[in-house]
């Protein structure tokens, strides 16, 4: 009787374990993608920042012609912040994260492409950040088309 009982008890874990790790795995995500622009006028330059229900930020770049694409973005509602730093502000300097840099090594390549700078414009501060930007969207599985129009 005994060893029934625990046979039954690691069974219901056993169970009660898959269950929960499928669910986990299961969250329904999916594509974005649209164009930036302010205006009428396309952003060339920067970043879209996407917070979901989960509270993971997804940051994806905004291509030269004011698209963007993320893929794998959580369902549901989702806040969205844009970011376009002047392109000719210099980057902070390069520090890792454990011990000292090598003054002889070559700085890390930029991972910056680049930008027409006359094409360029500041963006409102308020935009910047998913509190005070005023944009959400409801994502759905699959393929999710969305246009940023700053004002």
């Amino acid at each position: 009787m005994h060893m029934r009982f625990r046979l039954a008890w690691r069974l219901a874990f056993l169970l009660l374990s898959v269950l929960t790790l499928s669910s986990c795995a299961s969250a329904k995500r999916g594509d974005v993608h649209g164009k930036v622009s302010c205006g009428g006028r396309s952003v060339i330059y920067g970043s879209v920042v996407l917070i979901g229900s989960d509270g993971t930020p997804v940051i994806v770049r905004i291509n030269s012609d004011g698209t963007y694409a993320v893929s794998g973005v959580t369902t549901g509602t989702v806040r969205m912040a844009v970011v376009s730093p002047d392109p000719d502000r210099p980057r902070p300097s390069y520090t890792p994260l454990f011990g000292k840099r090598d003054p002889e090594a070559p700085p890390p390549p930029s991972i910056a492409p680049e930008v027409d700078r006359r094409k360029w414009f500041p963006l409102p501060k308020q935009y910047e950040l998913v509190d005070t930007s005023g944009i959400t969207i409801t994502i759905h599985p699959g393929d999710n088309t969305f246009d940023i129009e700053l004002k």
